[in-house]
């Protein structure tokens, strides 16, 4: 599987959930209590990891399936800040010919970004290079005035870049391009003619 950021976490906490689920099982049947908690003794178990797990990398989707749903984990402080981060990102999703797909969550703060990706939904990507789809007759996006908050990382394979054209684009290398998002596949992905971009 592909290295980055984002699965990591994800596959981390769903080994920690696994394993400490697994504890608490083997823990109830070792009980004699006829009230035994299994949600409260899954958060014993994994009290010690939650602070290792970095819940702002993971990918909305993610977070709305596997996380939200084990609310028993977190205090109200700690799930409230996970829930403002899920809802004040969107997901944008980009899907190949052979419907794989790669995601990347983008902040509120790039509202032009968002609407000119609204604007290419059904359009086909042009190859920019052997390694950089781009999108082209939708919004010309502006660069946002303010620093991006990514940088070229060598766990991540894919970039969400705004070009200095103001097209959308993405690519392994973002050069000189504004960085948006960092990309995550949940399996292979590959560049194929006509992949398409949207929000989800």
């Amino acid at each position: 599987m592909e290295s980055n950021i984002a699965l990591e976490e994800e596959k981390k906490f769903q080994i920690v959930y696994e394993w400490a689920e697994n504890q608490a099982t083997k823990k109830q049947e070792n009980s004699s209590k006829e009230n035994f908690n299994m949600n409260d003794e899954i958060k014993v178990q994994m009290q010690d990891f939650l602070p290792n797990i970095k819940f702002k990398k993971m990918r909305s989707s993610f977070l709305q399936e596997f996380v939200v749903t084990k609310n028993f984990l977190f205090t109200k402080d700690e799930l409230n800040d996970i829930l403002q981060y899920l809802h004040s990102h969107v997901t944008v999703k980009v899907t190949n010919l052979f419907g794989e797909s790669i995601f990347g969550n983008l902040m509120p703060e790039y509202s032009d970004a968002i609407n000119a990706i609204k604007s290419l939904k059904n359009r086909p990507s042009y190859n920019a290079g052997s390694i950089v789809l781009c999108w082209e007759n939708g919004i010309k996006c502006k660069i946002p005035s303010f620093p991006s908050q990514f940088k070229k990382n060598a766990d991540v394979k894919y970039y969400l870049s705004v070009f200095s054209n103001g097209d959308i684009g993405v690519g392994q290398n973002p050069g000189t391009a504004y960085i948006l998002a960092e990309m995550t596949s949940e399996k292979h992905f590959e560049f194929t003619p006509n992949c398409k971009i949207e929000i989800e």
